[in-house]
């Protein structure tokens, strides 16, 4: 508080100073002899043009006494909205020592198992070292790295914050469930080994591949929208995934046309 205090000070007297310096410019205050400004611009004009009193000096005196008004109005306001709290700073959190408890921010893993076998992530997923049933990838800035660790390879390229539409979530969702058919296939005859494993991902595993795998919970049946997927299915599990205007639109879209739709 006392630093706040401290600011608030500071544009107290800044006004106080500027009003003291607009008033000695205007004439109404200061040492004997400063003659007051004229009230209108063409007398101020006459007087720096006419006969004896042919000078600069009202002009700048009306400048500097324009900056001072300003100045002190300016700093006033400012000193005001401390004065009444506005945008006022929260306490720090504080731990049982009394002591001022650093933040620490969490790393965020490269990709996460939101549920079992079901992986969201981004670029540097391939970091995991696994194989794959499926990955769809959902940029197109970057090359795949998982393609040589994957049964099945779905690229739907949009850029970043921009979703898939409703016809590609209903192309990835479908895949996603083929995937994981044509994994536990390959199982049977003993071709690879463990529960099937899809990974969806896109740059930072935020935004494109939380819009896919919501769609993909909902078509596999975890969830009955894509709303409970994302607070139920994802986000416990990778809080940084978020949906924005656009993706929500997207979604409610296949939402009603293949899932509302079909029933």
């Amino acid at each position: 508080m006392g630093a706040v205090h401290g600011v608030y000070l500071k544009y107290v007297g800044l006004s106080a100073v500027s009003y003291a310096g607009y008033t000695v410019c205007v004439g109404g205050f200061g040492p004997v002899g400063i003659e007051p400004l004229p009230s209108t611009g063409g007398d101020i004009l006459a007087t720096t043009m006419i006969g004896e009193r042919s000078t600069l000096i009202p002009l700048l005196r009306l400048g500097a006494s324009s900056i001072l008004k300003y100045s002190a109005l300016l700093n006033g306001t400012v000193a005001v909205l401390f004065k009444l709290r506005r945008g006022k700073m929260k306490p720090p959190v504080k731990d049982d020592d009394n002591k001022t408890a650093p933040t620490k921010k969490v790393p965020v893993p490269v990709a996460s198992e939101v549920q079992p076998g079901l992986w969201v992530g981004g670029v540097y997923s391939d970091r995991l070292g696994k194989e794959w049933a499926g990955v769809v990838d959902a940029t197109s800035e970057f090359p795949e790295r998982c393609r040589g660790s994957t049964k099945r390879y779905l690229c739907l390229p949009t850029w970043d914050g921009v979703p898939a539409c409703p016809e590609d979530l209903e192309k990835a969702a479908e895949f996603i469930v083929e995937a994981r058919e044509n994994w536990n296939q390959l199982a049977k005859e003993g071709k690879v080994e463990g529960e099937p494993h899809i990974l969806v991902h896109c740059a930072h595993g935020r935004g494109r591949s939380t819009t896919i795998m919501c769609a993909a919970m909902v078509r596999l049946g975890l969830y009955s929208n894509y709303e409970e997927a994302l607070e139920k299915g994802i986000r416990p599990v990778r809080p940084v995934c978020k949906l924005n205007k656009m993706m929500r639109t997207s979604l409610s879209e296949w939402q009603r046309i293949y899932v509302e739709g079909s029933k």
